[in-house]
């Protein structure tokens, strides 16, 4: 649905093994076998739920199962559970970055800067880093940009040379992140 939250749906079960009671959904993170939470959803005509509070860029997985009220003679009244149904995955959507490039770096060759730095980390990413947007501002006047393509992973470490700048002329240089989601 967004950054932080999924939508699991269903099926009612067919045939029923008595009348339908309630359901159970239950989250996994990833694959992991570590139940996160397992929700009682008591509306049987439901057949969704909106799970929120998830983390960003961040695969789950949904299993949801039935209880039925027993008609067998000798537990009648008893609910039954049925089985989990197969996992369905899902993942939430990417936001645009939570923090910067780390450990930026700026070289000057005549009239020329070499830019490097450090992805931002995991946890600030916000998913996957897309490009990346180099500000250059003098002094005085405008100043420019340069989008740079994220390169594929090399150990995190991006490096740009940026040319046609003013010898002698300070400048301002930031770097900035981008995923699907924004900068």
């Amino acid at each position: 649905v967004n950054s932080s939250a999924l939508t699991v749906s269903w099926s009612a079960p067919n045939p029923v093994n008595g009348p339908l009671q309630s359901y159970q959904v239950r989250y996994h993170r990833g694959d992991s076998a570590q139940t996160i939470f397992t929700v009682p959803i008591s509306d049987i005509s439901s057949t969704s739920a909106t799970f929120g509070s998830l983390a960003f860029f961040t695969n789950y997985s949904a299993e949801v199962r039935a209880s039925t009220t027993s008609t067998d003679p000798r537990t009648s009244g008893s609910i039954q559970w049925g089985p989990w149904s197969t996992p369905t995955y899902g993942l939430t959507a990417e936001t645009a970055p939570r923090g910067g490039p780390r450990n930026v770096t700026v070289r000057v060759i005549e009239t020329s800067v070499v830019v490097s730095w450090l992805n931002p980390t995991t946890a600030n990413q916000g998913g996957l880093i897309k490009s990346y947007y180099i500000h250059i501002t003098p002094p005085s006047g405008p100043g420019r940009e340069v989008v740079v393509e994220a390169k594929p992973d090399q150990g995190g470490y991006q490096t740009e040379t940026v040319s046609d700048l003013l010898a002698g002329t300070p400048y301002v240089i930031a770097v900035q992140a981008e995923t699907l989601a924004g900068r």
